[in-house]
């Protein structure tokens, strides 16, 4: 193919050059203008339809993203299950002070 898809400038006036021609031919084989405006408007119509196909081949679709990753936490162990237990407390000579709430987690 004769365009490039690093040059719109070139395409874009390739697209207008082969409107142009279009319309020269399709006018011209109706041998000039005799008041109907069925070569006009097939010139535009095949026109519109190359310059669209020049514009949708110019720039492809962009590739869809890639996946989200996966984290998965290599060095977490099997699940904690925690409970809240009343233990005593002594002093320094062993006397009994009472009790606290003390967290348990197996």
């Amino acid at each position: 193919m004769f365009l490039s898809r690093k040059s719109p400038l070139i395409s874009a006036l390739a697209g207008f050059a082969l409107v142009g021609a279009t319309g020269t031919v399709a006018l011209a084989g109706d041998g000039g203008w005799n008041g109907k405006w069925n070569a006009p408007l097939v010139a535009g119509a095949v026109g519109g339809l190359a310059v669209g196909a020049l514009v949708a081949g110019a720039h492809p679709a962009p590739p869809p993203p890639p996946p989200a990753p996966v984290y998965v936490d290599e060095y977490a162990g099997p699940p904690v299950y925690c409970h809240w237990e009343r233990r005593p407390v002594f002093d320094g000579y062993g006397e009994y002070m009472g009790s606290r709430p003390v967290r348990i987690c197996e």
